[in-house]
Parts: structure tokens; C-alpha cells; sequence
């Protein structure tokens, strides 16, 4: 192996930690496959660039234009022009890469591959193979070369899980300094050969006087790498202190955000997945709750916050109102049928600035105040803590719970609010409009469209991992083709539905009630991050409803499942005809064989879980991974028996003995360009076979031979005798067969399957 091969395996070991090191970032590796293909993408143009003659600065505007082709064709492909960039294809990435920073404001490894995080990535390994090829080899500046692997593994490092750092600390070290060493052996090599003066050692190259001490410091800057953090606490303590156990991040249980270790809740509700969550099994707080003479409450959710402006893609907070908050209840006044419960709450892991409570709180007490600690509460209940929340923060909360029946609901009539709880994105789809009109085609009240809305959404399937929408109305796909999502898609089609309708809704943000330790005492985990919509009645107030098809954690209030005259779940009263994942003719897709009966929802066991579905942009690297590798294995079958069919048709073409003698010396000259050392252009055939044998890499008489009749052939005034040409044939065999036999693997792969013999001469 030459140089330059060892200096170039170098640095893709460098590269290939750098990449793996991301592991602790995600928390599945497909972002792998297309970093890794586009990084071998970008090198192959460096090489060929190079080997063509090509300016560093054309080669590098070569390598950008590779990289947006390769990321166009990867991951916006469906918005291409004949595969050519759109506009449509600028505005895909660059809102999947906005999307992506946005969401590190509140990711916490491992996160999923979202679409922006791996485009990132692919530019990232695209960038630092593009730089390492050229300053490696054309710069000579492997420094230069090395600080994208470092920054790169460096961010790794320090946003990942932390798990198994030691090691991957020390593999990268030695794969950092294994690179400088083969690059200065590379570029030692480049300024020429060594000279001695012992004749019997003129191949050998002696150790450089430097080697030893380059060894000695490669040691010690690996221990002290290794040993350094153990006695520097500012790395843990000073400046790396903000990366806490606990974080913002993608998980929960339900499609609510949270922290895969604790952390921060994402109060902003998504419509649109992007590319699956994290379920998080940390455990955010404890609640006991009991009411005012003791005994103990059944679980309720704990909200967070509610937010009532949809803008087609999340849902935030429009003027909503706050005030600070003391002994008196919120401005919302509970209906004077409700439960009062007292929960006794100890955070233990959850982060921010809201408050977890059962709604309506009247009341709030920390059983240890913090100066400046001042509560306020907006006008839909959320409690707001300045000081923010923190471990072993412990308050006391008593709430007014409101009470309904599914008779006082049939009777009460959807109120008048602001028109924040009203309106719908402009791109709403005629398709959804119709889809809820028939759902609730025959119900004769506001809650009975509810209702059957609400049964409708529970036949569609729970599933975590579904992958990021194909087309920009998401709502409509998910309605009319998916049928499959978590909590934040369930609780946005239904709270949207509702407005269709005509009806005040918004969606809720907080935890479902946790793992029951005992009566009353609950302990709730990432996992239990939960959105649910709400609708209000105008006697009656805001009114929690359950669209999210996961029985074994959602509660679907008793009021809304039983004495309606709507069609149960798993009743169909479409007319339209059904055929399993085929939509009717009004658009509706029809999912399959549907559920009789009512809901189970007492089953403590989960459905099975589905198998998730590939995001586009894995489906499309699929598939060209799949044409990448029928391209490389028609390259490794064509490119050998190409060679042997020119070698083969040279003799079939030689007309006489000289003409075989001449094609003999030339499979000679080619089979040892590959497999020993080619040719000088100061060299004469028999000078060529001297040297040959005299480095050991034929044998002399079988080689001197064969140059002894090419000249012949060549400069004889006689020809040749048949014999002659048919003795040189054989020579030229059983040469070859020599060099096969003493070359490394490495150079007979090299002579193999390398092209460059193609067209070095026919």
C-alpha cells in the first residue's frame, strides 16, 4: 500500500469516529447512511478533480455543487424539476434545517434523526471530506484538515448522552494522531526517496531521527487527553456547567415534549411530525391527591398551559392575559357542580416556568418560599412560577375540578369567545370540511358532534414514530390517508374539527396522571407528557375531550363514551364503501378492518406497538443506496473482465510472432505496473527485467527471457519463430502468476478493480 492510500485510510478513520461519535446525539443512527455516502461522494470528486487537473477552486465549487445535488436528490427529491432544484426544493431543506435549529432549543440527547438535524450532518461530513481531501493532498495542511473532525466531535461530545466519552475520547486521539503520522510519512515520502550509502540496503528506508520523539509525545498527549478531566472539574463544573442530567428534548409519552432524562416541556403543539419522539421514562414529579376530608382523589391531568391560536403549523398563545396569583381563583369560575382536590406536588426532575396543576386551581402554597418567588396565572388557569421550577420544589395546589354529565352536555350550547378560538389556517382543506360534516352527519347537538368526532379520531392508530409529512397540508393527510399519529395530531385535527363546526376550542399541554403508587399517590414520567384538546361550553365552561387512541394511558372522560345516539367507535355510518387503505369517493381513506364494540379503557396492556413507517427522505435514500450499490458491483464485475477481454483480444489481433512476442512484454508491463512497480521511460525492456528480478519480484531467467524476445520482435531484422511467439506467451503467464503470488492483497485488490489501466493505453 502506497502513501498515499495509508495517508488517505487515515483520515476516513478520522472521519469514521467523527461520525460514529454521534451515536450520543441520536438516538437511532439512519442518519448514518447518507453522511456517510455523501462524504465518500465528496471525496471521490477531490480525487478526480486532482487526477484531472482540476484548481483547488474549481474542485471546491465542483464539491458545492455535488453536495446541493446530492442533498436535493436525498432529501427534497418529490419537489424537483426533473431532478433539477425548484424553489419549492430551497424552501423544503431550508424549513427542515429552521425546523431542526428551532428544535435544539429544547432537544435533549438522544434526540430523533429529524430531517434538518441529518441534512446538517450530511453537509457537515460532505464539508470536512471535501476539506481533508484537499488539504491533505493538494494544501499539505493536515491541521487544516483536522479541525472539522474536532469541532465536529467535539459538539458530539458535549451535547450528547455522555455515555462511553472515555473511549470514544481515545479512539478519536488515536485516530487523530495515527492520520498525522501517515500524512507526514506521505509528505516525507513526496520529496523524494531516501539515500544511503550501504548498496545491499539502497531499497530500505531508515527510521527518521525524529520518529522516536514523535512517538514518546504521540503517548503522552493521549494520556494526558485521557487523564486530564479527572483533575480540570471546570470541564464538569465551570465551562460545560449549563449541560445538566436534566433538559429540554423530543420525548413523551404521548407526543407532548419532553426531556428523554426529565427536563423541559415543549409547550408549543406541532401538527406536523418530524420524524417521530422519544419516549422519556425519567421521573418529572410526584403528586398525592386527596380531597378536603382526606380520602383520596382519583388522577386527573396536570396541566401546564392552554393554547388557543393555531397558525397551520403549532399551536401558541394570542392574547391571553395574566395576573399575579395570591388565594384567589382564577377568572374563570368553576361550575358549582366540581371536586375539589389538594395535591401535595414534589418536582423531581421537570424543568421551565409553568406549574403542573389540576384544573381550576384556587389556591397555591410552597411549603418553602424562595425570595422573589411570585406565581401569576392567565386567564385559562396555567399557573406561572418566576423563580422557575427545580428539583425538590414542593408546593401545595388545591383545584376545582368541574363535573359533567353527558345530559347536562347535550343540553348546554358551545359559547362565544374571542375569535382566537375560532379561526382555522387558510390552507384548510375543502377534503377536511366535508370529512367532519359527514362524521357528524345525523348528530343533533354540539356535544354529540363532538362525540362522534372523538370516536371517529380513536380508530385511527397510535404510533410514535410516524414519519414527516410528504405534502403541506398535513391535517388532510393524516385525516384522509396516515390515519396514524400521537397526541399533538389527535388533539390538532380534533380541535380543529370543533372550529369547522363552529365551536371555541384549544388544545392543553401538561401529564396524563402518572403510575399510581397507592390511593391517590401518583409518579409521573416523561413518558405521561400528554395534549388533549378542550372545548368550551358557555354554562358550563372548558370541557376536556379524548381523541388520542392509547387506552392503557389516556383516560377518555366518562361522559363522552356512553348514551349518545351516535355511532360508537368502531361503527361505521359513512355510506361510502369501504376497501382497506383506499379512500372513498368523498376522499376519506378507510383504514382497514374497524373495531365493534365499545372502547377498552381499562386494558392496562398497550396496543401492539406498529411497526413505524420511513420518513420520505429514508425512503429515498433507500432507494439510491440501492442504485449506488448496483452501480459499484457492475463497476467491480466490468472493470476485471474488462482487462482481461483487452489482454485477450491483443493476442487474438496479433498476426505473427512479433505481433505476440509485443503483446506478451505488454501484459508483462501491465500485470507489473499493478502488481510490482511500472516501467521508467529511461528504461529498455531487459533494464526493466533486471531491476524487477533484482527487488525480488519475479524471477530472472523467465523475465530476461521474455524482454530478450520482445526486443527481438521489436528490433530483429528476422521475425520471429512461431515457437518464439508461442514461448513469450507463456512466459508472460507464468510471470503474472509470480506477481499475483508475491504482491500484498492489497495490491491485488488495487490491480483488480482499478480502472486506471483502462485507459492508461489499449
Amino acid at each position: 500500500m502506497g502513501t498515499e492510500a495509508r495517508a488517505r485510510l487515515g483520515l476516513w478513520a478520522l472521519i469514521g469516529i467523527t461520525l460514529f461519535s454521534f451515536n450520543q446525539v441520536f438516538s437511532v443512527d439512519d442518519y448514518a447512511g447518507p453522511a456517510l455516502l455523501g462524504a465518500l461522494a465528496a471525496a471521490l470528486i477531490c480525487m478526480a478533480a486532482r487526477r484531472i487537473g482540476l484548481s483547488t477552486l474549481v474542485a471546491l465549487l465542483v464539491s458545492t455543487v455535488g453536495l446541493l445535488v446530492y442533498v436535493t436528490l436525498v432529501f427534497a427529491l418529490r419537489t424537483t424539476a426533473f431532478g433539477l432544484p425548484t424553489g419549492r426544493t430551497v424552501d423544503r431543506i431550508g424549513d427542515a434545517v429552521i425546523d431542526a435549529y428551532r428544535q435544539s432549543q429544547i432537544d435533549y440527547a438522544p434526540i430523533p434523526t429529524r430531517t434538518g438535524y441529518v441534512i446538517l450532518i450530511v453537509a457537515g461530513l460532505w464539508i470536512i471530506a471535501t476539506i481533508g481531501e484537499t488539504a491533505t493532498f493538494r494544501w499539505r495542511l493536515p491541521l487544516i484538515a483536522s479541525i472539522g473532525p474536532i469541532a465536529l466531535f467535539s459538539l458530539a461530545i458535549v451535547v450528547g448522552t455522555g455515555e462511553g466519552s472515555p473511549v470514544l475520547v481515545a479512539m478519536f486521539l488515536a485516530a487523530l494522531l495515527t492520520y498525522w503520522a501517515l500524512e507526514s510519512s506521505h509528505r516525507m515520502r513526496s520529496w523524494g526517496r531516501w539515500v544511503t550509502p550501504w548498496a545491499h540496503q539502497k531499497d530500505v528506508q531508515p527510521e527518521s531521527v525524529t520518529a522516536g520523539l514523535a512517538r514518546r509525545m504521540g503517548y503522552s498527549t493521549v494520556a494526558a487527553a485521557l487523564v486530564a478531566p479527572f483533575f480540570l472539574p471546570a470541564i464538569g463544573n465551570g465551562l460545560l456547567s449549563w449541560r445538566s442530567d436534566v433538559g429540554g428534548g423530543p420525548g413523551g409519552g404521548n407526543g407532548a415534549a419532553t426531556a428523554p432524562t426529565g427536563g423541559r416541556i415543549d409547550p408549543w403543539v406541532r401538527l406536523a411530525p418530524d420524524g417521530g419522539i422519544i419516549q422519556s421514562g425519567a421521573e418529572l414529579l410526584r403528586v398525592t391527591a386527596r380531597t378536603p376530608t382526606g380520602d383520596p382523589a382519583t388522577g386527573d391531568y396536570w396541566r401546564l398551559v392552554s393554547l388557543n391560536s393555531f397558525d397551520g403549523g403549532k399551536w401558541t398563545n394570542q392574547g391571553i392575559d395574566s395576573r399575579d396569583f395570591a388565594s384567589t381563583g382564577p377568572e374563570e369560575n368553576p361550575p358549582a357542580d366540581s371536586e375539589t382536590i389538594i395535591q401535595e406536588v414534589l418536582i423531581s426532575g421537570l424543568e421551565g416556568n409553568s406549574l403542573p396543576a389540576a384544573v381550576q386551581p384556587s389556591s397555591l402554597r410552597f411549603n418553602r418560599p424562595v425570595e422573589g418567588q411570585n406565581v401569576s396565572i392567565d386567564e385559562t388557569g396555567s399557573l406561572e412560577v418566576s423563580t422557575g421550577v427545580g428539583a425538590d420544589l414542593t408546593y401545595r395546589v388545591v383545584s376545582e375540578t368541574p363535573q359533567y354529565s353527558a345530559a347536562e352536555l347535550r343540553e348546554a350550547e358551545t359559547g362565544n369567545l374571542d375569535l382566537e378560538y375560532f379561526e382555522t389556517p387558510p390552507t384548510l382543506s375543502p377534503e377536511v370540511v366535508a370529512l367532519t360534516e359527514r362524521w357528524t352527519r345525523g348528530a343533533e347537538t354540539d356535544f354529540d358532534k363532538l362525540v362522534a368526532i372523538q370516536a371517529r379520531l380513536r380508530e385511527f392508530r397510535y404510533d410514535l414514530d410516524v414519519p414527516p409529512p410528504d405534502t403541506g397540508d398535513y391535517l388532510a393527510e393524516f385525516l384522509l390517508d396516515d390515519r396514524e399519529g400521537f397526541c399533538q395530531q389527535f388533539a390538532t385535527a380534533f380541535a380543529l374539527q370543533a372550529r369547522i363546526l363552529n365551536m371555541p376550542s384549544r388544545v392543553s399541554v401538561g401529564f396524563l396522571p402518572g403510575t399510581a403508587e397507592g390511593a391517590g399517590d401518583f409518579i409521573v414520567h416523561g413518558t405521561d407528557a400528554h395534549a388533549w384538546p378542550e372545548v368550551y361550553f358557555g354554562d358550563l365552561g372548558w370541557v376536556r375531550f379524548e381523541p388520542t387512541p392509547r387506552s392503557d394511558s389516556t383516560i377518555v372522560p366518562p361522559y363522552s363514551t356512553g348514551g349518545t345516539p351516535n355511532p360508537g367507535p368502531g361503527v361505521n355510518s359513512d355510506p361510502v364503501a369501504q376497501e382497506p387503505g383506499k379512500r372513498g369517493q368523498s376522499g376519506e381513506r378507510l383504514g382497514g378492518p374497524l373495531r365493534t364494540g365499545p372502547l377498552d379503557l381499562g386494558s392496562a396492556a398497550a396496543p401492539a406497538a406498529p411497526v413505524p413507517e420511513q420518513s420520505q427522505w429514508q425512503k429515498t435514500f433507500a432507494i439510491l443506496l440501492r442504485v449506488v450499490a448496483l452501480a459499484l458491483l457492475a463497476f467491480l464485475a466490468l472493470v476485471p473482465l474488462l482487462k482481461e477481454w483487452r489482454t485477450r483480444r491483443r493476442y487474438q489481433r496479433a498476426t505473427g510472432a512479433r505481433a505476440i512476442a509485443g503483446a506478451a512484454f505488454t501484459q508483462f508491463e501491465e500485470e507489473a505496473a499493478g502488481l510490482a512497480s511500472p516501467r521508467r521511460a529511461s528504461e529498455t525492456a531487459v533494464t526493466f527485467a533486471e531491476r524487477l528480478s533484482q527487488g525480488g519480484e519475479v524471477t530472472d531467467r523467465p523475465a530476461l527471457r521474455l524482454a530478450q524476445l520482445y526486443e527481438a520482435a521489436v528490433f530483429a531484422p528476422r521475425d520471429l519463430e512461431s515457437s518464439e511467439g508461442a514461448e513469450a506467451k507463456a512466459l508472460a503467464g507464468h510471470l503474472r502468476q509470480e506477481m499475483w503470488a508475491r504482491a500484498s492483497w492489497w495490491t491485488r485488490i488495487g490491480r483488480l478493480f482499478s480502472p486506471r489501466s483502462l485507459w492508461a493505453g489499449g
